[in-house]
């Protein structure tokens, strides 16, 4: 390899790996009080744990880098996502249903979307079957 070869490859990887440092740290961040730029809808009807889920959302940091409003972050947004077909960076279409949701919080790059940087930490040993299904709950309750 050459020397710009080398520079790029670990440029690359410093960027990578300061992506996921970073979100690993707003996502352990404590939620702001009042975060007025941020609507967080809240299931009224809908499943039991919907509304367990939407504070999860919150206290989890799922806020930071996924929004309720169809608008766009750093992550897919939520809204309406539930029950459709979405699009993963492999080209494949699949359901995004509970499996899915789970899957993306315990191995988050194993079935990732197009133009979202591969930032999102695991999950796994950070939140429980109850949490998961809380989040998904919530999730579910947006479409």
């Amino acid at each position: 390899m050459t020397t710009n070869q080398l520079f790029v490859r670990d440029f690359t990887l410093m960027a990578v790996g300061l992506t996921a440092v970073i979100a690993v740290a707003l996502a352990m961040a404590p939620a702001p009080i009042a975060d007025h730029a941020t609507p967080i809808a809240v299931a009224v009807h809908g499943p039991p744990g919907a509304r367990f889920g939407a504070q999860l959302y919150r206290s989890k940091g799922c806020v930071t880098c996924h929004t309720v409003d169809g608008s766009a972050r750093v992550g897919p947004t939520f809204l309406h996502d539930f029950g459709s077909r979405i699009v993963l960076a492999s080209g494949d279409t699949i359901t995004m249903d509970r499996a899915y949701i789970r899957e993306s919080l315990l191995a988050p790059t194993a079935k990732a979307r197009p133009g979202y940087p591969p930032s999102m930490p695991s999950f796994e040993g950070m939140l429980n079957d109850r949490e998961i299904e809380g989040l998904s709950a919530y999730v579910e309750s947006l479409r």
